[in-house]
């Protein structure tokens, strides 16, 4: 039972079927205003979505079977409002939270015995009885499962978090992956409500991504808490240690998409996968200098959240003639009013300045229209090993001569755990050629296959590339 907006919503699996029940207003005893959830990993294949059409849940039977009681709660066990763990060993463990707006959490472990197959409520609640007793507990149950679709067919309406895929609390995903879901929606939701998104391009990504980490959630999950209910130290450890950047958040991995194009972009259109910065990856963390003020960043963090695309660009040496002529040729095509990435940036200068960035207080630390004086849907990143003394911020092109926040020296590895340039955990063996980066949680690069024009056909790349997802104009 679960209540949101006021509506007490109460849902009962059965063998014939969901049923579900809704009650308005205020209940009428503290019984009726319990919140429940009881959360097992094995369940029926599919299961009837209430919400979106020609959408149902997925799952795959599971035999570890797990409970989560979280609300107002009916009892007379006295710890309630301590942070407790009851342990039966006969029948289970419960682990008690105390939670705000005088809510209460249990985790109870149901045992491998008591499989969800035919599993009635009664049974569920004489269980949490049996590991409590003598004080008396209501709930009901939610599944271990994944939503068949994340959004309707138009793409008006999107689901996320614990409305498109439930789990066993125990790894504390459930906030995580749904702070996930929202921002991985978010950005694309700013570009489309902006006209700067092609309609049933960008917005189809948000159900590919998550959907596949909801798997990817469901099956760590599963791991995991078998791992638990093992009491086994050792394999819990094993398991935290195999799997601690999917717990992080940094460990997630998209797969290939319009965002998330996995070659290395040539003038000829060919090439291989990137050895470190990898597409649907985020960025591994690098040290840099930032050169305006010396400091090292990681650079990885280094550039603010603001909606924008990021551009990095690798240029190991920019006093020689030829590199100089590459940065030359790729200032003038990118700001050439013809080239895509020009186009899209006038109509996103229009659109802010119709709908600004909304202010905030940290706004006067981070400063935005540091990172803004280029375009506002892109900020380039120039990356070079060249001595800080061999070149000045005004003698670059007009590009990155404003981009003068993001100009950053490769010459800080004795600050990286592993030793590590930014070039070569980004590239790896790649670092003495001109890269270019492209980043939005998502990852594009392009190498020249020759020095002649190299600064044009990088612009075509990046071109071609935004051109797949993006529009200049409704």
């Amino acid at each position: 039972m679960s209540v949101m907006s006021g509506l007490l919503t109460q849902k009962v699996a059965s063998e014939a079927g969901d049923q579900c029940c809704l009650f308005s207003g205020r209940p009428a005893s503290v019984a009726a205003y319990q919140t429940a959830a009881w959360r097992a990993s094995e369940v029926a294949p599919q299961v009837r979505s209430q919400r979106l059409p020609d959408t149902y849940t997925q799952g795959t039977p599971r035999r570890s079977v797990w409970g989560v009681l979280d609300g107002e709660l009916d009892t007379d066990f006295p710890g309630i409002w301590s942070k407790t763990v009851v342990h039966s060993h006969e029948h289970g463990t419960v682990l008690i939270i105390p939670r705000e707006r005088n809510m209460t959490r249990f985790y109870i472990e149901m045992k491998e015995s008591d499989t969800s197959c035919g599993l009635l409520l009664d049974q569920i609640m004489q269980q949490a009885r049996l590991i409590l007793a003598p004080y008396r507990l209501e709930w009901t149950s939610v599944a271990q499962r994944v939503t068949a679709r994340f959004s309707d067919p138009a793409e008006r309406a999107f689901i996320g978090g614990d409305a498109s895929h439930t789990h066993c609390p125990k790894a504390a995903q459930g906030m995580n992956t749904s702070v996930h879901d929202s921002w991985n929606l978010a950005w694309k939701l700013n570009l489309a409500v902006r006209g700067l998104a092609r309609p049933g391009v960008l917005l189809s990504t948000y159900e590919l991504e998550r959907k596949k980490i909801a798997f990817d959630l469901i099956d760590f999950d599963y791991e995991h808490a078998t791992s638990i209910a093992a009491g086994d130290a050792e394999t819990l450890a094993a398991s935290f240690r195999t799997n601690v950047r999917f717990i992080a958040g940094v460990g997630v991995e998209y797969g290939a998409n319009s965002i998330n194009q996995t070659g290395v972009a040539t003038e000829q259109g060919t090439g291989t996968l990137l050895a470190l910065a990898k597409p649907g990856c985020t960025l591994p963390p690098a040290k840099a200098t930032r050169y305006i003020d010396a400091n090292p960043v990681d650079l990885q963090l280094e550039i603010p959240v603001l909606g924008q695309f990021r551009i990095y660009l690798l240029v190991p040496d920019l006093t020689g003639s030829t590199e100089a002529g590459f940065l030359r040729d790729l200032d003038q095509s990118v700001r050439d009013p013809a080239s895509f990435w020009s186009r899209v940036s006038t109509t996103a200068a229009t659109s802010y300045a119709s709908k600004p960035r909304p202010s905030r207080p940290k706004d006067q630390h981070i400063l935005p229209e540091r990172y803004t004086a280029v375009s506002e849907l892109f900020t380039f990143a120039l990356i070079t090993s060249t001595d800080k003394n061999d070149f000045e911020l005004a003698s670059l092109p007009s590009t990155f001569a404003h981009s003068k926040w993001t100009v950053y020296l490769d010459d800080a590895c004795s600050l990286d755990t592993r030793g590590l340039s930014c070039s070569e955990k980004w590239f790896g063996s790649a670092r003495e050629s001109k890269d270019i980066v492209v980043l939005k949680w998502s990852v594009k690069r392009w190498q020249p296959s020759s020095q002649v024009g190299a600064g044009i056909a990088a612009v075509q790349c990046l071109d071609q590339y935004y051109e797949s997802f993006l529009q200049a104009g409704p």
